[in-house]
């Protein structure tokens, strides 16, 4: 554990670092396979717990690539169109974009700031967001302030782990993951929850 302990603070420290962690951001901005939280709040709770100096260097680089990542995928969506890609002719892949895509036309502030926090969703989003027309200027100051917010939250995930397990940066790496993840969840629930109730209003 240790000696594992001693290459994640190494690696964070290292310049290698906030290349791999901008990267892996801007990929999970267009590719929902990457895990980009995964990686940035694994980073920054090594960091927090090896040296919190390093910490604004690996959350600039997250959001940085976030924001670079959901632009590329907006721009994506702009030339080809949210039907343009193979996975989203997937049954509920096309029913989630069909409601982003409606809710777009209506309340685009919403569904992007509260949108880059659901790993796969914020994918379609951005994508929606080109293929519909939402003006680009509008989606670069939307999404960077999603991007903020979603690095803060991050962020804050990690030093929450981190401060708990300030001797055991492996431990507040993984407590920190799960964290993550079980946030994604709950904000997924949540947004799920209040779609069905907009629909159950819509339909009575």
């Amino acid at each position: 554990m240790d000696v594992l302990a001693e290459l994640l603070t190494s690696w964070v420290s290292s310049p290698w670092a906030v290349v791999v962690i901008f990267a892996v951001c801007v990929l999970d901005g267009f590719l929902p396979v990457v895990p980009g939280e995964t990686v940035l709040v694994a980073a920054a709770a090594v960091a927090w717990t090896a040296g919190p100096a390093s910490l604004p260097i690996v959350a600039l680089a997250g959001m940085g690539g976030a924001w670079l990542g959901d632009n590329i995928a907006y721009l994506l969506g702009r030339r080809v169109g949210a039907a343009g890609f193979a996975w989203s002719r997937r049954p509920r892949v096309a029913r989630v974009t069909g409601y982003v895509t409606r809710e777009l036309a209506s309340r685009p502030e919403s569904i992007i700031l509260t949108g880059r926090f659901i790993p796969v969703a914020r994918v379609l989003i951005s994508i929606a967001a080109g293929a519909t027309g939402v003006a680009h200027r509008r989606f670069l100051v939307l999404s960077l302030i999603a991007s903020a917010a979603w690095t803060t939250l991050t962020i804050g995930i990690a030093i929450f782990a981190g401060t708990f397990l300030s001797t055991q940066p492996v431990l507040a790496t993984v407590y920190a993951m799960l964290i993550a993840l079980v946030v994604g969840v709950i904000v997924d629930r949540v947004l799920a929850w209040t779609r069905d109730g907009r629909r159950q209003g819509e339909a009575t």
